[in-house]
């Protein structure tokens, strides 16, 4: 349980504006704070309000920081046991294991396929993937690679605004009636993770495989093969963020005469949350689009040319070597990323009734007694698009 007390009177205007930059010229914050109040009445009414307005802005991600550049991360050791490492592994230089131009990590085929362990350059050839020192199927230490964090902010943009007000009136003793309310708002923009694949099935007449790599799985019996791979080249996911909050409320309470006093009220709040994202990888589409082949002159995707129903409007995808989302077809990075939304609405009202009071009193001073009710009502609503409900 929180407990606020407000300030409930003040006179005259105060300002308190406030502003700051990091070391490296980023990340700049504005504050304003504004108070004000004032009795009227010959004092038996007073009303104050304020209004605080705040603004941050969003830092890069972790190379734009010498110690982010250094790429420091805690590595789980799953063969602590017999390899005498620890653990967990704090270490520097931590990379994304699924691999920049995609990683082959299996096959099928009667003896299995000489290029398990290799990775795909950008003219379409393969290597020996540098696995570094230690890895665990999602980091490695060293090697090569980039962060699984590149792209995604260390610092959400903020801005803020809030305002308050309140007026009190004293009709007598017996009744002085309040009114206040509020409303805030707080919008965030941030970049997310990258979209990685762990593992996907990778058949041979798939449109986009290398010649090269299909006449080593020819050769070899190899029907398909599993690979691994960060899209670095589909961009990470955009997030658009904004909560609401406006708030009302009515009191009233008083003197009942000898030790009784009585305070009612009424309350309204509501909480709306919106989280709206953009080029957001959405595995389904992708699954469709990454499975590409061959129908006369042209490049479909397998769904489409099996007529499945889920499989509509896919355009296929290139996954082969860094940057392969420019030798696509035109529109498969947008059919595979996706925009989306997700809304929370929450209303809640409430009322309640005290009367406490010292009727008569003891050998050990006066007794207190006390009675009320109290009524509360609350809905909330939840709604998204359809691929986030799926």
């Amino acid at each position: 349980v929180v407990n606020i007390l407000f300030k409930k009177r003040f006179e005259w205007v105060e300002f308190s504006p406030s502003s700051g930059i990091s070391q490296y010229g980023d990340n700049a914050r504005y504050r304003l704070c504004a108070v004000g109040g004032l009795d009227f009445a010959d004092g038996r009414g007073h009303l104050v309000a304020s209004v605080e307005a705040t603004s941050s802005e969003e830092i890069n991600d972790l190379y734009s920081r010498k110690w982010g550049a250094e790429e420091w991360m805690i590595v789980t050791n799953a063969g602590f046991a017999t390899n005498g490492m620890p653990a967990n592994i704090v270490a520097p230089f931590v990379k994304n294991n699924n691999s920049i131009g995609g990683k082959i990590l299996g096959a099928v085929g009667p003896s299995g396929f000489s290029l398990i362990g290799s990775t795909f350059n950008a003219d379409g050839s393969t290597r020996r993937y540098d696995a570094g020192s230690l890895n665990n199927g999602t980091y490695q230490i060293g090697g090569e690679g980039l962060s699984r964090n590149t792209g995604s902010s260390l610092i959400p943009g903020v801005r803020r605004v809030t305002t308050y007000a309140r007026a009190e009136f004293a009709f007598s003793d017996a009744a002085v009636l309040s009114v206040e309310g509020g409303y805030s708002r707080t919008m965030a923009i941030f970049t997310g993770g990258l979209p990685n694949i762990a593992s996907f099935t990778i058949q041979r007449d798939n449109a986009y495989l290398p010649q090269a790599v299909r006449n080593a799985m020819i050769a070899q019996n190899v029907t398909s093969f599993t690979m691994s791979k960060g899209f670095y080249d589909m961009g990470n996911i955009n997030f658009r963020v904004r909560n609401e909050t406006p708030h009302a409320m009515v009191a009233l309470e008083g003197d009942l005469g000898s030790s009784w006093h009585y305070d009612a009220h009424y309350s309204y709040g509501k909480n709306i949350f919106w989280s709206n994202f953009t080029n957001n990888f959405a595995p389904a589409f992708y699954a469709f689009a990454a499975d590409a082949v061959q129908v006369g002159s042209n490049i479909v995707c397998r769904g489409v040319r099996d007529n499945v129903p889920a499989a509509a409007g896919c355009v296929p995808l290139n996954i082969f070597g860094p940057q392969s989302t420019s030798r696509s077809a035109p529109g498969a990075q947008d059919y595979v990323n996706r925009t989306g939304y997700s809304r929370v609405g929450y209303v809640q009202h409430a009322a309640a009734v005290n009367v406490p009071g010292e009727p008569f009193s003891t050998w050990a001073g006066p007794v207190g007694i006390a009675f009320g009710g109290e009524w509360r009502s609350e809905k909330q609503k939840l709604s998204a698009d359809a691929l986030s409900t799926a």
